[in-house]
């Protein structure tokens, strides 16, 4: 007979996290980081194996997508942000793009601007 005071610790199912994860991508373009996917309760042996069975694939550093989704633009530069992990925004010609201006076509690549501190400061020589 078990004891009624001692309550039976709770395991995190699996699928449970896919589910938090999914949601959670729901609501950001389809992607989700690395840390992101920690709070939802998966550690780095789900994800790897999220990855290798295709459920989400690599995007950039700590960052991921949804597989089966088509990437547009949005996703792509919702990535990028994300990645960063810290302050950056969209800007340029890739701000114009989001924001719908006229006669600017979708860019090859998103651009963004970060605080100055976070730049890669040059090398000598």
């Amino acid at each position: 007979m078990r004891d009624a005071e001692a309550p039976e610790p709770r395991e995190v199912r699996v699928d449970d996290v896919l589910r938090r994860v999914m949601a959670l991508a729901e609501t950001q373009h389809s992607v989700v980081t690395l840390d992101d996917m920690r709070t939802c309760g998966a550690d780095k042996s789900w994800v790897y194996r999220q990855v290798k069975v295709g459920m989400i694939h690599r995007l950039g550093p700590s960052t991921y997508g949804v597989a089966g989704i088509r990437r547009s633009f949005v996703d792509r530069a919702m990535a990028v942000v994300a990645s960063v992990r810290g302050p950056a925004l969209v800007s340029l010609r890739s701000a114009a793009y989001l924001h719908g201006f006229e006669r600017v076509l979708e860019p090859l690549s998103v651009e963004i601007t970060v605080p100055r501190h976070r730049r890669p400061q040059a090398r000598p020589g």
